[in-house]
């Protein structure tokens, strides 16, 4: 019995060794590479639907068309530096983009107005994430857990917009900062309106726009008397220029 179990052992061995690690990863999911790089398998990526357990990688040259980009698995920013990719599609769901090389990646993709709901998870390690510009202007509005839950992780990139609101309309939006740069150029909101519940954890890194100085408007705290805010620092910087910090309205 123990030569029969030993022997079942050493097949499946072989079967995994055959078809390589990756084969045995794709199990849970595909990777798709868009870009002109070797692992590219096309240079323009549809914005079709990325769903859970897969991933879409835009790696240097690659471009986005579409519409709209249902999120619900990874999608991967790694373009070098000098490179700036703009992505005007509204991007929903509540999956992960990540930013981990050198380059700018830019979301214009906004609903009424300059507002930017995102409700996923966003983690820039390195790069930049920006949004609409209007003469060199930072004039995006992100909304991190608009009706939804959303999370930004800022560990050695830079983040930065015009406002970022953590937790609108019953949302709840979580903002840690290890490392790197979160710029907001004029309010950063934590609670926003409509019972919205907004956190900023700040580990280290700096919290302050435009970039290098002070947070042109402030901090608010818990926007109206249904909203919740909560701002912790244990390392880092934060600064604020301009109506300092509110809380309340």
């Amino acid at each position: 019995m123990k030569c029969a179990r030993f022997a079942v052992v050493l097949s499946l061995a072989a079967i995994l060794g055959l078809l390589g690690t990756n084969a045995f990863a794709g199990i849970s999911g595909t990777l798709t590479v868009y870009g002109t790089t070797a692992a590219s398998t096309a240079v323009n990526y549809p914005g079709t639907a990325i769903t859970q357990s897969n991933t879409v990688r835009l790696d240097d040259g690659a471009t986005v068309s579409g519409t709209g980009i249902n999120l619900n698995g990874l999608l991967q920013f790694n373009q070098s530096a000098g490179s700036l990719l703009t992505i005007s599609n509204t991007v929903s769901g509540t999956g992960t983009l990540t930013l981990q090389n050198s380059g700018t990646l830019q979301l214009t993709g906004t609903e009424t107005g300059a507002l930017l709901p995102l409700n996923m998870t966003i983690n820039a390690s390195s790069g930049a994430l920006i949004g609409a510009t209007t003469s060199g202007t930072q004039n995006t509005l992100f909304q991190l857990g608009k009706g939804g839950s959303g999370t930004l992780n800022v560990a050695g990139g830079l983040v930065t917009g015009n406002q970022f609101q953590a937790g609108v309309a019953s949302g709840t939006g979580t903002i840690n900062v290890s490392s790197g740069t979160f710029a907001p150029t004029t309010y950063l909101t934590l609670g926003g309106t409509g019972g919205g519940s907004g956190t900023l954890n700040v580990t280290g890194g700096l919290v302050g726009g435009p970039i290098g100085q002070g947070l042109g408007n402030g901090i608010q705290i818990a926007r109206t008397a249904t909203s919740s805010g909560l701002m912790t620092i244990t390392s880092g910087s934060v600064l604020v220029n301009g109506n300092s910090t509110v809380i309340g309205e």
